[in-house]
Parts: structure tokens; sequence; C-alpha cells
């Protein structure tokens, strides 16, 4: 992803951002002001830019705090092994 793009996601209106403080570059939960779209989480490793959507892979939705739950023990995983691959 362009980092243009990875910005316009993360600074669309009536988005709201919560740091995650993984790894060494960026990382965010990022909940669409719509909540009919996914959340996601945004992160940069190095000069890479990532969008991660978190959707309910089964029937019934997951309410966002559980999608928040999931996709923060999924960057804790993906971000340092993205880190320690580039080194």
């Amino acid at each position: 992803m362009s980092h243009e793009d990875y910005r316009a996601g993360i600074k669309a209106p009536g988005v709201l951002l919560v740091p995650q403080n993984i790894g060494t570059g960026d990382s965010f939960a990022v909940y669409p002001a719509d909540d009919d779209k996914p959340m996601r989480f945004a992160f940069t490793t190095g000069d890479r830019s990532y969008h991660l959507e978190v959707i309910p892979a089964r029937d019934g939705d997951y309410p966002r705090y559980r999608q928040g739950d999931i996709g923060t023990k999924l960057l804790r995983l993906l971000i340092p092994a993205i880190e320690s691959s580039r080194n």
C-alpha cells in the first residue's frame, strides 16, 4: 500500500484512532465512522504501510471490543515477525 493511501485511510473523517504502541513504527486500531464498515488496524514497519481488516468469520457479528481484542492479539504476533524478517 502506498504511504498516501495508508495516511488517507487513517485520516478519514469521523475515524477514531487508538494507538497500539506495538513495534517500532505506527500501529493503530482504526474505528470507522460507519458501524457497517469493518474495524481495521493500520501499522508501519520500516518503509512499508499496512491495513488489516477484522471481519467476523462466523454467523453473527463480534462486538467492536471483541474485534479489537482479536486484532490486537494478531498485531502483537505479526508486527514483531515482520520487523525481525526485515533485519
